[in-house]
């Protein structure tokens, strides 16, 4: 039996929770967009499950590529984040604050692709699996994506919610990193 290099390990494992996080955040989209009020962040939200359906299909080319299965992980971490997002959701009753709600719940949901994007995406360049590490960086640039639409989609709504609120402002530059993979 061939034995597999420990880096390949630890980027199947990666992959496969990565497929499992993805798959339940998919589950847990429809719910998002159907208590959303806001129509802004409604369309936001049917955008990134369209995005987190492509994300899945690019996570199982990676595992067809690296020849390994994407199943046999359960990502707890996108568990106790779904948990979290669906009890705090239940407890907001009003429009907005629910709103507010789901915007947040989205983009800790969406740091963690981010962050777990990024970590695959190291462990394949290390790897020396470059098509792998480059489609992982297309993943961790969309998830990136997705947290500055809904920190403006938020904006709006927080603005919506109280007309004393002041934005927060951000350093020039802040949130416009680009993520290219490490040769």
């Amino acid at each position: 039996m061939k034995s597999i290099h420990p880096l390949h390990q630890l980027l199947q494992h990666q992959l496969r929770s990565l497929f499992d996080a993805e798959t339940q955040f998919n589950v847990l989209l429809p719910r998002m967009i159907e208590k959303t009020t806001d129509d802004s962040l409604r369309h936001g939200l049917v955008e990134i499950r369209g995005d987190t359906m492509e994300n899945i299909d690019h996570i199982q080319t990676i595992c067809h590529l690296l020849d390994t299965s994407p199943t046999g992980v359960v990502c707890k971490t996108m568990q106790d984040l779904i948990r979290e997002a669906s009890a705090a959701t239940q407890a907001a009753k009003e429009g907005v604050v629910t709103d507010q709600q789901l915007m947040a719940n989205a983009r800790q949901i969406v740091h963690y692709e981010i962050a777990s994007f990024d970590l695959a995406c190291t462990f394949a360049n290390s790897a020396g699996q470059e098509d792998a590490c480059v489609l992982l960086a297309m993943l961790a640039n969309r998830a990136d994506y997705h947290n500055r639409l809904l920190e403006k989609l938020g904006s709006g709504t927080a603005t919506a919610a109280s007309s004393d609120s002041v934005k927060p402002r951000r350093p020039k530059g802040a949130n416009t990193r680009k993520r290219v993979p490490a040769r």
